[in-house]
């Protein structure tokens, strides 16, 4: 991670509309022991500097194009604010599926609703 993404800003200035979400964890080690099943071993110094150069990144551009998210405050009230952030007017989350909870994948027949919208 360069701590300045340069190749994200790039694309915000090609794509002057576009939005960028940044997701992150709050807890670095519980976001290695997550990484570690996903995708092998992370150093603690390299994931610490990739969520410092999000951070920086997000205040640096903080025109309303850039949303941050920690992964702890997945909920509710934290979705409909990404879905405001998004534009969304009609839509509103009623609800959050933890699929992954336990750090496995649950797959389910079952897909409970979790956004509702007006019929405007």
């Amino acid at each position: 991670f360069d701590e300045n993404l340069k190749d994200l800003a790039l694309l915000l200035q090609v794509f002057p509309c576009a939005k960028v979400i940044m997701s992150f964890r709050k807890d670095l080690e519980a976001q290695l022991l997550s990484q570690s099943f996903a995708l092998g071993d992370y150093q603690y110094f390299i994931t610490q500097q990739a969520n410092e150069a999000m951070r920086s990144f997000a205040q640096q551009h903080g025109d309303g194009r850039v949303f941050s998210m920690a992964m702890e405050d997945l909920n509710v009230t934290t979705f409909n604010r990404l879905l405001t952030f998004l534009g969304e007017e009609r839509c509103r989350s009623v609800a959050v599926v933890h699929d992954n909870e336990g750090r496995h994948f649950a797959t389910t027949s079952l897909a409970p609703k979790v956004i509702e919208c007006d019929s405007r």
